[in-house]
């Protein structure tokens, strides 16, 4: 009797293994592991975007002597070019002397009127409501989130602290501001008593981040 050898078992080739992050791009653990020996470093990654000048203005004419003053400056749409949902303002003091903002805030304006569509939104320098500024010098508020709409006029509200009036302004009929001596107004909607002026006051510029 003749008898037949078995088969050979043929075992199907092993795949060769694939590395997760041969495919997606994520590092493997010994990858992390080497990195966090500083074997090589980890790469760094930074937000997009950028900060961009919406409004801009030189502001020249030295005012002092104007403590306890509140002025809402009207940001006009026709001066603002770009819109965006984060915001920061430049504030100047003026040549020769220093100023003191108790509180700053912006707010859209209503219509053609000193009052606001709502209760203003509180700008921060360094986390305080209140900075001082030395003549000559400018300050940048710390970034907000505010949606800021090019169509439409905003006010620009600061009120000045009882020392440090030193103000700068710009005289042009393009702006106006609405002012008021001895009142604070930052955090008022629809404020009583102000005068107007066809000057640009303290705010040299706004952006956006985008």
């Amino acid at each position: 009797m003749i008898e037949l050898a078995a088969p050979a078992l043929i075992l199907p080739e092993r795949p060769a293994l694939v590395r997760a992050h041969d495919m997606t791009g994520i590092p493997s653990f010994e990858e992390m592991q080497a990195r966090q020996k500083g074997m090589f470093p980890f790469p760094v990654f930074c937000p997009g975007g950028t900060w961009v000048p919406t409004f801009s203005q030189t502001l020249a004419v030295d005012q002092t002597s104007l403590q306890n003053y509140s002025f809402r400056t009207v940001i006009p749409a026709g001066s603002i070019s770009t819109s965006g949902t984060t915001i920061r303002a430049t504030l100047q003091a003026s040549s020769s002397a220093s100023v003191t903002f108790d509180n700053v805030s912006i707010v859209e304006r209503s219509g053609s009127t000193v009052n606001g569509t709502t209760a203003p939104t509180a700008l921060l320098f360094s986390g305080g409501a209140s900075v001082t500024v030395s003549a000559g010098s400018s300050v940048v508020s710390d970034a907000l989130s505010y949606t800021l709409d090019e169509t439409k006029d905003y006010l620009l509200i600061c009120d000045i602290g009882s020392s440090n009036g030193g103000t700068v302004r710009r005289d042009d009929a393009t702006f106006l501001s609405y002012y008021a001596a001895a009142a604070n107004s930052w955090n008022v909607q629809s404020p009583g008593g102000f005068s107007s002026a066809a000057v640009l006051w303290n705010v040299s510029k706004l952006e956006v981040f985008v």
